[in-house]
C-alpha cells in the first residue's frame, strides 16, 4: 500500500504515448517496447518516481508527476541524444511536486467557489 499506482501509470503512459506516435510516425524512431523495457524505466516507474518521501499528495497530482517525469524521459532520449534520462526526469519533476500538489487540492466540503469579479 506504500506505491499507489497513479505515477506508474501516469510514468509508463507519459513514456509510452509519445513513443508510440513517434514510432508510427517515423520509420528510423525506437519501438514502444524498447523505450518501456529499456534502461532504467520500469525501474524509475516503480521506484524511483513513486517514492512516498517525493510524490505529490493528490492521486491527479501523482499522475501529472508521473507523466511528466515519462514525457521528460522520452524528450531526453530521443531530442537531447543521450540514451538514459530517466534520473534526469525524475529530479527535474521533483522540482514541480509543490507546484503541482497546489495546483492539484481538492476543494474543502462546503466551500463555495470563487464569484467572478470578488
Amino acid at each position: 500500500g506504500v506505491v499507489h499506482w497513479q505515477t506508474p501509470g501516469g510514468f509508463l503512459a507519459g513514456l509510452g504515448a509519445p513513443a508510440a506516435v513517434a514510432m508510427a510516425g517515423a520509420g528510423g524512431a525506437p519501438g514502444l517496447a524498447a523505450h518501456l523495457l529499456s534502461g532504467d524505466a520500469a525501474l524509475a516507474a516503480l521506484f524511483i518516481a513513486a517514492d512516498p518521501t517525493c510524490s505529490p499528495r493528490t492521486a491527479l497530482g501523482r499522475l501529472v508527476h508521473g507523466a511528466g517525469c515519462g514525457l521528460l524521459t522520452w524528450l531526453t532520449r530521443t531530442a537531447g541524444g543521450r540514451p538514459e534520462g530517466v534520473w534526469l526526469a525524475v529530479l527535474l519533476m521533483n522540482l514541480c511536486v509543490p507546484l503541482i500538489d497546489q495546483y492539484t487540492q481538492p476543494r474543502i466540503y462546503g466551500e463555495q467557489g470563487k464569484e467572478p469579479g470578488t
